[in-house]
């Protein structure tokens, strides 16, 4: 009976041992199985890994790009603010000789307004006086026409005499003219405007903007 109990007792521990031994042998297949599907995971986070650093770099070379181009940009309109404040100051001391050139042809218009107030004035004074002495001169020409044709029939010696007197008259006013009388109108020139100033040479340099870079 006592054998017998001792031979259960092995039987039974041995097949504990073999099961134990069957199970420890497949969580050694298992955790295989695990590593071998691990292993493409691990394959596929460096994967990953190496195109977040591609893309990391990628985004660097942007930033890079993007920071250079903004500053050539501010560049740029530094350039042309500066450029264009240049361009407006030539303006502005073009603007202000023009002023001044336009004030000068004022002031000349001015002269030739007052010019030609005193051609008028005096063109006007001229007309009356021509009309006025036409009149009488007309008024001379025939009295002194009756006059002299009464005298030759009454007194041609004395006619004969005044011919000679003429003609001796008209000798000494060939060697000895008389002084001529002053003119009644003196003509008096107006104020006159000069101008002498030199239009400004503004330098205002070329506008050149930064040479943009080609996109890679």
């Amino acid at each position: 009976m006592g054998a017998f109990l001792r031979a259960s007792e092995t039987l039974t521990s041995n097949s504990v041992g073999e099961r134990i031994m069957a199970s420890l042998s497949d969580v050694f297949t298992e955790l295989q199985q695990v590593n071998s599907g691990v292993q493409p995971l691990h394959t596929d986070l460096q994967q990953v890994s190496t195109e977040l650093q591609t893309v990391h770099n990628h985004v660097g070379a942007v930033n890079a790009t993007l920071v250079k181009g903004f500053a050539d940009t501010v560049n740029t309109l530094n350039a042309g603010f500066t450029t264009m404040s240049q361009g407006l100051q030539g303006i502005i001391s073009l603007q202000v000789f023009a002023n001044q050139l336009l004030e000068h042809h004022t002031k000349q218009n001015d002269t030739i307004i007052c010019i030609l107030e005193h051609i008028s004035e005096n063109t006007c004074d001229l007309v009356n006086q021509a009309h006025l002495q036409t009149g009488l001169q007309t008024s001379i020409r025939d009295s002194a026409a009756t006059v002299a044709e009464l005298l030759k029939t009454v007194h041609a010696d004395a006619a004969l005499e005044l011919e000679r007197l003429e003609k001796l008259r008209q000798q000494i006013e060939a060697c000895c003219p008389p002084p001529r009388p002053e003119p009644v109108c003196t003509y008096e020139p107006c104020e006159k405007s000069e101008f002498r100033g030199e239009p400004p040479q503004p330098s205002v340099p070329e506008f050149k903007p930064v040479a943009q870079p080609e996109p890679g």
